[in-house]
């Protein structure tokens, strides 16, 4: 429930399984597994691994190829993190996202250095999240469970 309604309105399935594998998204899934979890849970990263998985989930499908968000990708030039770097098709959104989020939504919550860092790497991308983030408010009033739930 933590989730942004924009990012929770595409999770149609979510598992939990045993074992140790990396966490896992695609549009409409997310599947964790527990061992990792636990893990997370212990590095206080597990709510930044979910709504990655999220960004898989409910915006890949949408915006991943956009071109917008390549445009953007393509100005910027660089990447947030070595993992977007090393993933630009598949992971720089999820990636992107979870660092604009927090520099949107909670100002002041990340150090002056990060903050000017991670804008100073993505200015052209921080615009399109930000437009991608404008949707947010649209979702929570007009999201609906799915048929599945009673």
């Amino acid at each position: 429930g933590q989730l942004p309604p924009l990012l929770r309105a595409g999770i149609r399935q979510f598992g939990i399984h045993k074992g140790d594998q990396g966490f896992h998204g695609e549009p409409g899934k997310i599947f964790m597994y527990q061992d990792r979890t636990t893990l997370r849970i212990a590095q206080n990263h597990l709510e930044e691994s979910l709504m990655h998985e999220a960004v898989h989930a409910s915006l890949d499908a949408t915006y991943r190829d956009d071109p917008a968000w390549r445009a953007a990708q393509d100005s910027d030039g660089r990447f947030v993190t070595a993992y977007a770097a090393a993933h630009p098709e598949g992971e720089d959104l999820a990636e992107s996202l979870l660092f604009a989020y927090g520099l949107l939504r909670h100002p002041g919550r990340i150090p002056p250095v990060d903050s000017d860092a991670i804008l100073s790497v993505m200015p052209a991308r921080m615009k399109v999240i930000a437009a991608i983030l404008e949707t947010d408010a649209k979702v929570a009033q007009t999201a609906q469970p799915p048929d599945s739930c009673e």
